[in-house]
């Protein structure tokens, strides 16, 4: 049986936060009646590979998840639970104002046992500028909540956008809740979102001084930097996204997700009425496949491999590809090695600390 996860895409918010990109809909209890059944219907479309598969690990991402009532949640695992044994990873991304503890109850009753809580600030200021619904308190008590419920957690931050912001205030308070993961993620603004009225660019310098900032003060805490965006007590790493960077087939599911099966990358459709006839009509909701040849998982295995804090093992390269890595030589990658960005360390490449937020330029030199 090949090792394989799950996503599983949620589209409905209560509103669309300012920086959003994602494809997204107003929460309609009636609309999202219906797609569930249309999700239950997808996913027993391909029932016949997952049922030859081995599913490790489960991510329900959004949108915003949490706006689904418990019958819905109830529908939606009782599906999905004839396709994976107890015990793997399975997380539910939540926003602060749509979580309580009689859902969190749900959840826990369906087989969720890692949730990941779409904070982005612990300041009020800062999330009426994001567009956030919820305040600083209304975190503080879905943090609390989880904690207290004994689920393994982790938190959403973003940074880079306000210079007279001491995000370590923020941090302290969240870190007595002791989460056991935490992902920082710089604002990217996006032409057309609302944010884009009020912020015209990030400063990247400020962005990077304030990424080193929040790296150097959780890994005080005992936290590992083990991934560009994510930081975790040992052994708390998310296992969902870590087979993602390390080249792992996963079933997609629901409006505009992404799956990888059998050497083919596809795309589902991100317009809601397509994707109802589609699935009506027995039809996967597919609208774009392509085929990732060896010289292609070459690329991605680099891509996504330094990522990791643990970098590109050069032996499991020559392994896979049955070849040696041979860009060790080339000019533009030692160029890096000698500015001390890339690392060579007992048979793996991987970046250093600034080498993480010149991850992009880098790449462009790799590949």
């Amino acid at each position: 049986m090949k090792s394989r996860g799950i996503y599983i895409h949620i589209p409905f918010c209560k509103k669309r936060c300012d920086y959003c990109d994602f494809t997204s809909f107003k929460y309609d209890e009636v609309e999202v009646d219906k797609y569930i059944d249309l999700l239950i219907n997808e996913i027993k479309l391909y029932s016949g590979e997952l049922l030859k598969s081995n599913i490790t690990s489960i991510y329900i991402g959004g949108g915003t998840p949490s706006v689904l009532n418990c019958k819905q949640i109830d529908r939606l695992f009782g599906e999905l639970n004839a396709y994976y044994d107890k015990g793997i990873e399975v997380t539910f991304e939540v926003n602060p104002e749509s979580i309580d503890k009689e859902k969190l109850d749900c959840l826990k009753e369906a087989g969720v046992n890692r949730i990941s809580i779409g904070v982005q600030s612990l300041d009020d200021t800062e999330l009426k500028f994001l567009g956030r619904i919820h305040s600083q308190s209304v975190a503080i008590d879905a943090i609390k909540t989880v904690s207290e419920m004994g689920f393994n957690f982790s938190t959403d931050f973003i940074y880079g956008f306000d210079k007279n912001r001491d995000i370590t205030l923020e941090l302290d308070k969240l870190l007595k809740y002791k989460p056991n993961h935490i992902s920082l993620y710089p604002l990217e603004v996006y032409q057309d979102s609302k944010i884009s009225t009020k912020i015209n660019e990030i400063d990247d310098e400020y962005a990077f001084y304030e990424y080193k900032v929040i790296s150097k003060y959780l890994k005080d805490k005992g936290y590992e930097h083990y991934e560009v965006s994510n930081f975790a007590i040992k052994g708390f790493e998310s296992k969902h996204n870590s087979n993602y960077w390390r080249g792992m087939e996963y079933f997609g599911f629901g409006i505009s997700s992404h799956g990888y099966l059998n050497s083919v990358r596809y795309e589902n459709t991100p317009n809601k009425n397509n994707y109802g006839k589609m699935i009506e009509g027995s039809e996967k909701p597919i609208v774009n496949e392509s085929f990732i040849n060896t010289e292609e998982k070459k690329l991605e295995y680099i891509m996504l491999g330094l990522r990791l804090s643990s970098g590109i093992s050069l032996i499991d390269y020559e392994k896979r590809f049955g070849e040696k890595f041979d860009k060790l030589d080339d000019k533009a990658v030692s160029k890096h090695i000698e500015s001390g960005l890339l690392l060579l360390d007992n048979g793996y490449l991987r970046l250093s600390e600034e080498g993480n937020y010149q991850m992009n330029n880098i790449l462009v030199d790799l590949l």
